[in-house]
């Protein structure tokens, strides 16, 4: 098409545009068009001149999508050998997740209800006690969390090393927030529909998962992603300060604490709390907005448009303050939280690792023998 294009514009170019020597005579009331000889090979000239030239550049369209698509094709094909190469972090990442969100899930169940701020705080407390739900959807906190800590970590650790391959002049502060991003970005497509059955469930709306299902599900697939861009602007954030914060403390705490050993499971309990503590108080005000919007009415009974739409009227109605709402019980939640996952998931890539290191060993003891 872009062939016929060219060679169109260029046979209308070659009749129109001419030299003073050029003439075209139009003979009123007569259909013919009559050209001097030199009209006639000036035009064929140029036409030979714009078929070459429009084939010409037709293939090297071509050539240019042939080494996008190349490049593009090599990028996933990097990408998952680097994920394949992974396999110990998707482990160690989907074991650390699932210890600590079974570990501090009552704290998690508590905030969300704080936050809703349908009643007072210490009737809210008294309430939740009183109802002993301390674990309310923890089934589908679990089977959103896990194959999310494992998706999350596991391409983390591959986006960084896909950017020290594609990017070496990235420094490793900027390589380290690009990917924890990424990573969260990739996470969050599984985590969203499970994290909306789970705070249906936490808030006290509904007694059991199928009637939470039901709920979401009458909205249609889109119900399923209620409130999916205020989840990434909460979890995206956290990431990057939890896992920036983590690395840079990781490293400082190594060369002052861990002189010549290797670090302990306290000492990664340490980090990752402080870690934990930070990314938690900063990312709290987006967390609020977070639950809102997901346990938000579905269908048309929303009462929140939007992430925007639900600030908005949040601190219309209770004040800036209301941004502030559950940071106490998040930062108590997330800190000793992060601190078990990063204990957990440095503990089992440690194991995992000796292990490896040790069939490795006996299978060259064996191939030797």
């Amino acid at each position: 098409i872009d062939c016929v294009l060219r060679l169109t514009l260029c046979g209308m170019g070659s009749g129109m545009i001419m030299s003073r020597s050029e003439k075209m005579y139009i003979s009123n009331g007569s259909s013919g068009v009559r050209m001097t000889a030199m009209s006639k090979q000036h035009g064929s000239q140029r036409m030979r001149f714009c078929v070459a030239t429009s084939f010409a550049q037709v293939d090297q369209d071509q050539l240019s999508v042939s080494k996008t698509t190349h490049s593009i094709f090599s990028i996933i094909r990097l990408f998952f050998t680097t994920l394949s190469n992974a396999r110990e972090h998707l482990m160690a990442g989907g074991t650390a997740r699932g210890v600590s969100i079974l570990t501090m899930h009552p704290i998690d169940s508590l905030k969300t209800r704080l936050q809703l701020g349908k009643v007072p705080p210490i009737e809210t407390v008294r309430q939740f006690f009183a109802e002993k739900a301390f674990f309310g959807g923890v089934r589908s906190a679990l089977l959103g969390q896990i194959p999310y800590g494992m998706i999350t970590f596991g391409t983390y650790e591959a986006y960084k090393t896909m950017l020290k391959d594609l990017a070496p002049g990235l420094s490793d502060q900027l390589r380290v927030v690009i990917a924890a991003c990424m990573g969260d970005l990739t996470g969050s497509i599984w985590l969203t529909p499970n994290e909306i059955l789970k705070q249906k469930i936490q808030s006290g709306k509904f007694e059991n998962p199928a009637a939470a299902f039901r709920d979401i599900a009458s909205a249609g697939p889109a119900g399923f992603y209620q409130g999916y861009f205020g989840q990434i602007a909460r979890d995206v954030p956290f990431r990057i300060i939890q896992l920036s914060t983590y690395e840079e403390i990781k490293r400082r705490w190594h060369l002052r604490f861990c002189k010549g050993r290797k670090a302990s499971t306290w000492d990664n309990l340490g980090v990752g709390a402080v870690s934990g503590s930070i990314s938690a108080a900063l990312t709290n005000p987006l967390d609020v907005i977070k639950t809102r919007l997901m346990t938000d009415q579905s269908g048309t009974n929303r009462v929140y448009k939007n992430a925007l739409d639900c600030v908005a009227k949040s601190v219309r109605a209770e004040g800036p303050l209301v941004l502030f709402r559950g940071v106490v019980p998040r930062v108590l939640y997330i800190t000793p939280s992060v601190a078990i996952f990063f204990a957990i998931y440095e503990g089992t890539l440690q194991i995992i690792r000796t292990r490896t290191l040790a069939q490795a060993k006996k299978s060259e003891v064996q191939t030797k023998s």
